[in-house]
């Protein structure tokens, strides 16, 4: 809630009845993506991916010294 306004400032509903979809909603607008649905050749397909991880391309290495060393 905006101290301000009093509006809502995530446009999320009251209703929690969503359940799980809405979490898995609200990870897929915050680009967060399981490693099984990511493609190894499209990077476009990754969303968001922590530094730590491996890379999604395959190398093997780490995202921080493999795609992610400039992000």
């Amino acid at each position: 809630m905006d101290g301000t306004t009093g509006e809502n400032d995530f446009g999320e509903g009251t209703d929690r009845s969503a359940g799980a979809s809405g979490a898995a909603a609200l990870t897929a607008a915050q680009g967060f993506v399981a490693p099984e649905e990511r493609d190894p050749e499209n990077p476009a397909t990754w969303g968001k991916i922590g530094r730590n991880e491996l890379c999604p391309c395959g190398s093997g290495k780490k995202f921080k010294h493999c795609h992610g060393a400039f992000a």
